[in-house]
């Protein structure tokens, strides 16, 4: 297989003087093109997820390794929803410094809305009304799998003592998991684990406004009373089993993702297609401005991602 990579450079002790375990040192590349194309990928749902909505994203995000500066409300938020329940359920120190972690990102970009921050530790207060903690259970499990073309790797938001996986979504749009919208991040799950079910605990962020000249903590208390007052609207579990999902079929999808993604990274930029109906959906695309700015990168918006030496 000839190389096609305009920036390899021979190594002495590596296939490139560039290469650094599947990813590239380069400031305008994040992967090693020639990596992907002669090895098995790892993949996971988020990847699959960013290559099957917008492949111009996908570039941006995995191929030459981008993201924002200044990191989504809402994905601030849901991180932060998760390390508050997975610390409850496992007391795991981690968790804490993940949450001082987000929460002085969320400080540092969206300090002047803080109703939000209430709203994810009056949920809390009251799930542990509802919910049990268990000692025994673990959170932030990675599981990896090799199949024939591909590795696969995901993260188990909590996984109970009795071996019970869940993942928790917290949305203000719960009617929106199904086991048809669920399936491959689900049927991935169950390939990758022992477990014969996967449950969703669905969190439904609330939705109740600060009032004029209210006060943070009567704002806080009055979460608190709607959530209690209405908890099967706040939180529902979603069970989905492994007799409901075609694996071969979720075999072969997956399979199919991953020659496309090797057939791609052989071409420029212009190959990786752009999506426009998915600009705004479910949220603006983090990369809507270098795409409306037709290519052109700000300097003040994004930086390179750092290397994560598992991802290949």
């Amino acid at each position: 297989m000839r190389i096609i990579c305009k920036d390899y450079i021979k190594g002495s002790n590596k296939p490139c003087l560039h290469y650094a375990n599947g990813s590239c040192t380069l400031s305008h590349r994040f992967i090693c093109i020639e990596y992907i194309r002669r090895k098995k990928p790892l993949i996971s749902p988020s990847m699959i997820s960013t290559f099957t909505r917008c492949k111009r994203a996908f570039y941006y995000s995995y191929i030459e390794g981008l993201e924002s500066i200044e990191t989504n409300k809402n994905m601030l938020l849901g991180q932060l929803m998760h390390v508050l329940l997975q610390h409850y359920h496992t007391g795991s120190e981690d968790m804490l410094v993940k949450q001082s972690v987000i929460m002085n990102n969320y400080e540092k970009f969206y300090s002047e809305d803080i109703t939000e921050i209430a709203k994810c530790f009056a949920i809390l207060d009251c799930y542990k009304e509802i919910y049990s903690a268990d000692g025994n259970s673990r959170c932030e499990v990675e599981f990896r799998k090799e199949e024939d073309g591909y590795y696969i790797r995901g993260f188990i938001d909590y996984i109970d003592s009795e071996g019970k996986i869940y993942d928790f979504k917290y949305t203000s749009r719960p009617d929106s998991y199904t086991i048809f919208t669920t399936e491959l991040q689900a049927g991935i799950y169950l390939m990758l684990t022992k477990a014969n079910s996967i449950t969703f605990r669905i969190i439904t962020k609330p939705s109740l406004r600060l009032k004029d000249n209210e006060e943070n903590d009567e704002y806080y208390a009055r979460l608190v009373e709607d959530i209690r007052r209405r908890p099967a609207h706040y939180f529902s579990d979603i069970t989905f089993y492994k007799s409901e999902y075609d694996f071969e079929q979720i075999e072969q999808y997956l399979s199919t993702v991953t020659s496309e993604i090797k057939r791609l990274v052989e071409l420029d930029i212009d190959s990786y297609y752009q999506n426009r109906s998915a600009c705004m959906c479910p949220s603006q695309c983090e990369f809507l401005p270098i795409c409306e700015a037709k290519g052109l990168k700000p300097e003040n918006l994004y930086k390179k991602k750092e290397i994560d030496y598992d991802i290949f």
